[in-house]
């Protein structure tokens, strides 16, 4: 009875590959074509920015920051560097020392972890605050 359940699972696998594969069609390979209604542009230190408006909800706006850097990027000495840099980037810089910027968005209803977080997967890390 295994072998017959083995033997069809086989065969229903061989029969739907011919499909799958006929689905990408002309698009295999092809890049996704850009919204036009991006404006997109490049600042002075290079960031690349992508603005788009939205208008729902009424007076809300969302923010992200993507960086292509991952845990991919990572050496096997360096690993949960990229997390853990995420993380530093809420501690404070130079021009806002400490937790001032976060204690700057509190103060005007823009709560940690609801409207500012960050996350880093195995090609990015993304930023986004949201009001």
């Amino acid at each position: 009875m295994k072998t017959t359940k083995y033997i069809f699972t086989l065969l229903a696998i061989i029969c739907l590959i011919p499909g799958v594969m006929r689905g990408q069609g002309d698009y295999a390979g092809k890049p996704i074509p850009a919204d036009t209604n991006f404006k997109i542009g490049k600042l002075e230190n290079g960031l690349t920015y992508y603005i788009r408006e939205a208008k729902n909800p009424e007076g809300h706006a969302e923010f992200f920051i993507v960086h292509n850097v991952g845990s991919l990027q990572e050496l096997d000495n360096q690993r949960g560097l990229a997390h853990f840099l995420e993380h530093m980037a809420f501690n404070g810089t130079q021009n806002f020392p400490d937790k001032q910027l976060l204690n700057y968005f509190g103060s005007i209803g823009v709560k940690f972890g609801a409207n500012i977080n960050a996350y880093t997967s195995m090609d990015r890390t993304v930023y986004n605050i949201s009001a």
